[in-house]
């Protein structure tokens, strides 16, 4: 008998075997973990040689019923790692010899290579087939969302959301209802559905409130996902339990914080969907809910153009003044197409940006950040943010904050990129505004430190000189003390080296006796022509 581990549903399958009985095959052909002496083979990943499985302890009832005695368990490996057990099974009581372990072992070896060789190609195949899934999917929600753009028709919206998740293969039944009446009289009424029966349509097209999960999703407006929706402690109603759905997600469709209806996507047979398969969906979802709710703000800005015009102009201004700089761009930066909002922000028109690369815009020092961080894309992380440095037409560096998300083709190779961005400059500012306050008042402590246990004036001069040069970031200073109504210098600290000094200045004299009669700081932006600027300190 050959066991495989099912890893999912964490059992031991009988993938093989020869002269096992029917009975055995109905009571054992999937063991739970961690039960029974196949599992202890698995767990212990060593060879298991019985000599008496009617004695044994670890021996499940199926498997003292086959008759045998003498059983023997090899383990199968897969890159050091046990994915099932063969067994050898005989009527004698007796363990099996070394020489029948070794040569046993080397049969098992040989169909372990064989099995470890299948999974692998299993394994290709599984992600070659979720390679497929991704690309369908990613061309389901493209669709979606070019019909989001392309129009505002609700009825031929609803026809390219049925039309583009016919061949969902984990899927049997799509619904979307939408909120209709006032208060107490709403209903919540079925727009798109596909896979339900006469019956339940003639049961459930209208449902009115708050009746099942439907009205439930509606009022919390929050995504519901039951693993056997036709549990009776399940919120859904009597024809939906009818339908024998098992896995059951309900997203909410919005528009700002209303919630106008719920599409539901529920399987017969699944129990779960996959982390993979719910990621979608829920954006699916979300996607269908966005493209619904702009219809139906669309078909009643038609309905009354005149009376409600500002509403019209007001939805136009938020999509065409947003904050947020969005763009798409190629591989290489080009860019495919840009909004307003990133049009103003860097004065420029559309025809101006549209096929050039947004990279000449980034200072050099950010560019190999920025090429770096595009090549960092994979399937399995598509959406990532940057902050790097940009070039504004005035000349000034400011800061920008990016979430890009790379758009794959069917190859698995990136197309193109659509991003979204903002203005961080303010932040970015304010940050190092902190850091440099929070430096000054260190170097402050510890001038104040200094002051305190220091007794010597000159060595106090010269703290507080250097400390100030910190502050203001100079290069060089000086510091004097009035001695007999004159201004005396002893020391010139230049870029850290003190050089010894010999300067008096007189009343009126300089920019120094200048201070001491105004007894007020002096500030010079062009020593080389300011005339209280004496020649030596020039």
């Amino acid at each position: 008998m050959i066991y495989l581990i099912d890893e999912e549903k964490r059992e031991a399958v009988l993938k093989a075997h020869r002269n096992v009985s029917e009975d055995y095959i109905r009571r054992a052909e999937r063991i739970p973990y961690p039960k029974g002496i196949t599992w202890k083979a698995i767990n212990g990943g060593r060879i298991v040689n019985i000599e008496d499985a009617q004695k044994d302890p670890d021996t499940g009832p199926a498997g003292r019923d086959l008759g045998h005695h003498s059983n023997l368990g090899i383990p199968i490996f897969l890159e050091e790692r046990v994915v099932g057990v063969i067994w050898f099974g005989s009527y004698k009581e007796r363990r099996f010899d070394e020489r029948e372990v070794n040569l046993l072992s080397t049969f098992g070896d040989q169909i372990a290579i064989a099995i470890a060789k299948a999974k692998q190609t299993e394994e290709l195949k599984e992600t070659q087939k979720n390679l497929e899934e991704r690309n369908s999917n990613l061309s389901i929600l493209t669709a979606i969302s070019q019909a989001v753009h392309q129009s505002v028709d609700l009825n031929q919206l609803y026809r390219t959301v049925l039309d583009v998740t016919e061949d969902l293969k984990f899927i049997d039944l799509i619904s979307l209802y939408l909120v209709e009446g006032e208060g107490d009289k709403r209903e919540a009424v079925l727009r798109i559905h596909r896979g339900y029966p006469e019956e339940y349509l003639k049961k459930a097209s209208r449902i009115p409130y708050p009746k099942g999960n439907i009205w439930k999703v509606i009022e919390t407006g929050k995504s519901v996902f039951y693993e056997d929706a036709s549990d009776p402690s399940t919120p859904v109603g009597p024809a939906g339990k009818a339908l024998g759905q098992r896995s059951l997600l309900s997203i909410p469709i919005k528009s700002g914080s209303e919630t106008i209806g719920v599409t539901d996507f529920s399987s017969f047979t699944k129990r779960r969907f996959s982390g993979q398969e719910l990621d979608f969906l829920l954006a699916l979802g979300n996607q269908v809910g966005t493209a619904i709710a702009k219809a139906k703000m669309f078909k009643e800005i038609e309905q009354r153009e005149e009376a409600l015009r500002s509403s019209e102009e007001r939805y136009r201004a938020i999509v065409e003044d947003q904050t947020e700089l969005i763009c798409r761009f190629l591989p290489d930066g080009t860019l495919t197409f840009v909004n307003e909002s990133y049009c103003r922000y860097f004065a420029k028109k559309r025809e101006e940006l549209i096929g050039r690369s947004f990279i000449p815009l980034i200072p050099d020092e950010d560019q190999e950040i920025c090429k770096n961080h595009l090549a960092s894309f994979r399937w399995e992380n598509p959406v990532t943010t940057i902050e790097h440095c940009v070039l504004m037409p005035s000349g000034e560096v400011c800061w920008q904050r990016w979430t890009d998300r790379a758009i794959f083709d069917q190859e698995g190779n990136i197309g193109g990129f659509q991003s979204v961005g903002r203005d961080i400059t303010e932040r970015k500012r304010a940050g190092e505004a902190s850091l440099q306050r929070s430096h000054q008042l260190e170097i402050l402590s510890h001038v104040s430190q200094e002051i305190n246990t220091v007794l010597e004036i000159p060595i106090v001069m010269r703290t507080l000189i250097a400390s100030a040069m910190e502050l203001v970031e100079a290069e060089a200073g000086m510091s004097g003390l009035m001695v007999n109504g004159k201004m005396i210098f002893t020391e010139y600290n230049k870029k850290g080296e003190l050089i010894p000094i010999d300067y008096t200045f007189e009343q009126d004299y300089g920019v120094p006796g200048w201070a001491m009669n105004t007894k007020k700081p002096y500030i010079c932006n062009d020593a080389e022509n300011d005339p209280h600027v004496i020649s030596e300190i020039r």
